[in-house]
């Protein structure tokens, strides 16, 4: 399989199509997603949009970037499962000045 990528806002918008891209390119993509319902919801409607996409290549990564420790649980996660993270592709609206990633 080829690079491996974690994704976060992909329910929607550039994250969904980069996922989406990715994937049908032989990435295993890690989608980041706050809602599992949701996360699962774009993973099946991407699988439907692209049946080549084959099952495992996008995981459904449980990711939440307002606190440190729910960025640090997804690298853990992710670290559990690879040896390595080839790109690392953020496409939410939020930032520091917005209040993400506090304690």
């Amino acid at each position: 399989m080829g690079p491996k990528v974690d994704s976060s806002k992909p329910s929607q918008g550039l994250g969904y199509s980069n996922v989406k891209w990715l994937a049908l390119a032989g990435a295993k993509v890690y989608m980041g997603s706050r809602s599992e319902t949701r996360g699962q919801e774009a993973i099946d409607a991407l699988r439907r949009e692209s049946p080549e996409i084959k099952e495992g290549t996008v995981v459904l990564l449980k990711l939440e970037l307002a606190s440190i420790k729910g960025i640090i649980a997804a690298a853990d996660e992710v670290k559990k499962k690879e040896t390595r993270l080839d790109i690392l592709g953020l496409f939410g609206p939020r930032s520091m000045r917005d209040g993400a990633a506090r304690g």
